[in-house]
């Protein structure tokens, strides 16, 4: 929205205004406003462009109830001592970024992680139930985006994508196929 007000203005403020005061509405917003792939950093303000996923589909589905972000972080806290960053986080951020740069998908797919699953899974039944289909119809990886409650695939191929949605169709999951930004 903040893009299109921009467009439409007739003066635009340009990418790095609307990220500034985006900001201020969320810390997620500039992430939103941007284009491709980002390294994230801080409360997820500090974006820097990186290479992203090529040549794969995404299957992204979402059911049951959300859970308040709120009460997933402090969740976390308690979980991880005031939410102190796991150890050896760094090294596995480094690690995927340098899979996405030489173009491993593979290896690119195995570094992913959310720690909100470690939370929300429990609470929301349907996060494990989405994975569960993804995978049994060929995702390489999959896993819940942010705090939840949606849930993504990686995909090779787009039918197998396609077949993911049908199968979710199935257990009145709606999903939907798309690829990455890059």
């Amino acid at each position: 929205v903040l893009r299109a007000l921009d467009a439409l203005s007739g003066h635009p403020l340009g990418i790095a205004v609307l990220c500034d005061e985006g900001a201020k509405l969320g810390a997620d917003v500039p992430f939103c406003i941007r284009e491709g792939a980002m390294r994230t950093e801080g409360i997820g303000d500090k974006l820097t462009p990186c290479d992203g996923l090529r040549d794969c589909f995404l299957v992204i589905a979402c059911a049951g109830e959300g859970v308040s972000t709120p009460w997933a972080y402090g969740q976390l806290d308690l979980l991880y001592h005031d939410f102190q960053p796991p150890r050896n986080s760094a090294k596995k951020v480094e690690k995927l970024l340098h899979a996405l740069q030489i173009g491993d998908f593979s290896a690119s797919c195995a570094c992913f992680e959310n720690i909100f699953e470690s939370v929300v899974a429990d609470r929301n039944p349907f996060v494990g139930e989405i994975k569960r289909i993804l995978t049994g119809a060929g995702a390489v990886r999959a896993m819940m985006s942010g705090s939840g409650p949606s849930v993504f695939g990686v995909f090779r191929e787009e039918r197998t994508a396609t077949v993911a949605c049908e199968r979710l169709a199935e257990v009145g999951i709606r999903g939907a196929v798309c690829q990455p930004v890059v």
